[in-house]
């Protein structure tokens, strides 16, 4: 009986305010004691949390019992309701060319300002990918120009390789037609460059090589 009792007072030191109906078991809460007790709240969340007993006992007895229970309190929103959303930051216009921005003649123009094909997919990949959707055919004359760097250079296997007296002066005449560049004749075929330079005249390496356009640094 002293524990009771203690356990009791303990209760009642804890809430302070709360009257000892409040902890009073689901079987002993009555419509009328719901009614008594509901009105001392202001707010459905206030009264599960400080009486959960009666509020459950509240809601067993229906919805349109709890609703009467609860007519005079004012509804909260939980606060994830009231933290307002960030704007959205406005749609910025980048620089960027639309789809159809790139035709022949703007790729053509956009290939000429590029010596290499690394360097054009680098400075415009829009042009040179736009480029590459027209074929091949279009692709390589937009880059006939270009010199090809060491790392894209095709490994050439022993079999298709030419023999070493294959350059001769016929020959080297029309490995030379095929460039338009003294360094892109010798970046492609340094076979035939290298002969023409050693092994001739200097009027013949300029016969070879007077249609080609010299190139600046």
């Amino acid at each position: 009986m002293r524990i009771v009792c203690f356990r009791i007072l303990k209760s009642l030191d804890e809430i302070g305010y709360q009257r000892l109906s409040d902890r009073l078991s689901p079987n002993l809460w009555t419509k009328e004691k719901i009614l008594e007790n509901a009105s001392h709240y202001t707010s459905r969340k206030i009264w599960q949390i400080q009486n959960r007993s009666a509020y459950t006992q509240a809601k067993n007895f229906g919805d349109l019992f709890f609703q009467a229970c609860c007519r005079h309190m004012v509804y909260s929103r939980p606060k994830s309701y009231n933290v307002k959303k960030p704007k959205s930051e406005p749609f910025r216009k980048t620089n960027r060319p639309s789809p159809n921005y790139w035709n022949p003649e703007r790729i053509w123009e956009n290939s000429r300002s590029y010596t290499s094909k690394t360097d054009w997919q680098a400075g415009d990949s829009g042009a040179y990918h736009a480029c590459k959707k027209y074929g091949d055919l279009f692709f390589k004359k937009c880059t006939e120009h270009m010199i090809i760097p060491k790392k894209e250079r095709k490994y050439i296997p022993i079999s298709d390789r030419k023999p070493n007296n294959y350059w001769n002066a016929e020959t080297i005449l029309e490995s030379a037609k095929k460039y338009s560049s003294k360094k892109e004749w010798k970046d492609a075929e340094s076979s035939a460059y290298n002969k023409c330079r050693k092994n001739y005249t200097e009027a013949f390496f300029e016969k070879c090589t007077e249609h080609m356009v010299r190139q600046y640094k």
